[in-house]
Parts: C-alpha cells; sequence; structure tokens
C-alpha cells in the first residue's frame, strides 16, 4: 500500500498506510508500558488507536472519491481521547477514558466498513469480505480489554483480531492494486482513443500514382476512396501549370480566353 501510495500517488492507500503504522505504533506502545500506571501513557495509547480509526475512516472516504483532511484525522484523534479523560476526571472515574475512545473507535470503523461495503465499481466479493472483516476486528478490538488476559475467551478474541486484521490487510491490497490497474488501463485507453482520433485525420497518399491507403491497409484509388466517404464525386481536368508542362505546343488552345 505504501508503494500505491507514493509511485501510483493513490490518495487512499497513504490513508490505509498510516493507518496501520498507527496500528503498529499502538501495539509497540502497548509492550512497552503495559499494564498503564500512568494516566499520560493512556491517553497516547487511546490518541494511537483512535487516529488509526480516523484514518481508516478517511481512506473509506477516498475510496468514494471524497476527501477528509489531515487536519480533520488529527482533530479527531486529539479531541476524542482528551474529552475522555476531561468526562472521567469531572465524575471521578477512570474507566469512562477508555470506553470513550472505544466507543468513538467502533463507530468510525462501522461506518467505514459500511462505506467499503457499499463502494460501487468494486466486484461485490472483495468489498463485502474485506469490510465484514473491519466489521469483526472493530467489534473484537472493543471486546479484548474488557477481558482477562489468561482466559480462554481472550484468547480466542486475540486470535480473532489477528484474522480479521489479516483478512483485511489482503482485502485492501487487493482492492487498491485493482484500483490502480484499473486507472491504468483507463489511462491507456483514453491515450489510445486521443492518439486514435487525432491520427485519423491523416490521409496516407501513393507519392506517384496518388492512391489512398484506407483503414484496411488497402491501396485504392483516390476516386473511389473519395466516393466512398463524401457525396461528393471526382471528375478529371488539368491545371494550367501542368498543361503548360506537359502540354506546350497546346498551351494557348488550352489556356482559358480572356474576355
Amino acid at each position: 500500500m505504501a508503494y500505491l501510495a507514493t509511485v501510483h500517488r493513490e490518495r487512499l492507500a497513504g490513508y490505509w498506510t498510516v493507518a496501520w503504522a498507527l496500528l503498529l505504533a499502538r501495539y509497540g506502545w502497548n509492550a512497552t508500558f503495559l499494564p498503564f500506571t500512568d494516566t499520560w501513557v493512556l491517553v497516547v495509547a487511546l490518541v494511537l488507536r483512535v487516529g488509526f480509526s480516523a484514518t481508516v475512516l478517511a481512506g473509506a472516504f477516498a475510496l468514494r472519491g471524497e476527501r477528509f483532511s489531515a487536519a480533520a484525522i488529527v482533530a479527531i484523534s486529539l479531541v476524542v481521547p482528551l474529552t475522555g479523560f476531561g468526562i472521567a476526571t469531572a465524575v471521578g472515574n477512570s474507566q469512562i477514558t477508555p470506553l470513550v475512545s472505544m466507543g468513538a473507535m467502533l463507530i468510525m470503523l462501522a461506518l467505514a466498513a459500511w462505506r467499503l461495503a457499499t463502494a460501487a465499481g468494486l466486484p461485490a466479493v472483495e468489498r463485502i469480505a474485506t469490510a465484514t472483516a473491519l466489521a469483526t476486528y472493530a467489534v473484537l478490538s472493543v471486546i479484548s480489554p474488557r477481558l482477562d488476559d489468561s482466559t480462554t475467551a481472550f484468547q480466542v478474541v486475540t486470535l480473532g483480531t489477528w484474522a480479521a486484521q489479516l483478512i483485511t490487510s489482503f482485502g485492501l491490497l487487493a482492492t487498491f492494486l485493482r484500483i490502480s490497474h484499473d486507472r491504468q488501463v483507463s489511462s491507456h485507453r483514453t491515450m489510445e482513443s486521443r492518439l486514435t482520433d487525432a491520427l485519423g485525420g491523416f490521409v496516407q497518399l501513393c507519392m506517384h500514382c496518388k492512391s489512398v491507403r484506407d483503414e484496411r491497409l488497402q491501396w485504392q484509388p483516390l476516386e473511389r476512396f473519395v466516393a466512398r466517404r463524401t457525396s461528393s464525386k471526382l471528375s478529371h481536368g488539368i491545371c494550367q501549370d501542368c498543361a503548360k508542362e506537359h502540354y506546350p505546343d497546346d498551351w494557348e488552345d488550352i489556356q482559358p480566353q480572356s474576355a
């Protein structure tokens, strides 16, 4: 996806590349600081989580040809966790801080999955499979932190989350490759059409007998070529220059009489 974003300038692939980078950053952050003992460490993890969701949603908007500004992504990533922290501080319940971010994440990923599933121009199997995997990942990501690490349920949910991530990644990669390929094919066809139109006005003439080469690459007399394509008919005459050059003895008789 990073290749498509940089080389082919696919804006939607750029969004999803950033989203997966934020996901890996959150995994690294969690592996380093879990369990979270400081509030700021938790807030940073939530910023990465919400930023991932907002960027995925931006990619879904880009897939539909719509724009989602980078400033909006940054604003959502910061405002949602800080709002949750503010509410938790006001009511004296620290559990509200992650719940607000989890809820926002679930809503944004569900919206992204819906927009992906209903995107026109893509095969139904790719759209539905990728959207289903993304929605499954959203639900399992919200459930996973609420489970005890030592339980079987946690292991099953974690495995399901990883599987959903893998399916989503392959589905998105296939989608972006298809979009990039289709755009290249469309661009080549447009170029060929314009080239054909540009060259369509040229007619190849034999430099000696003046026969014309038609679209089937067959040579035919100029008279027949013109008659088949226009309502005009050609008749033969001789111009004054040719008459003077080829029939000098009869030039006086051929040249038009002045009044």
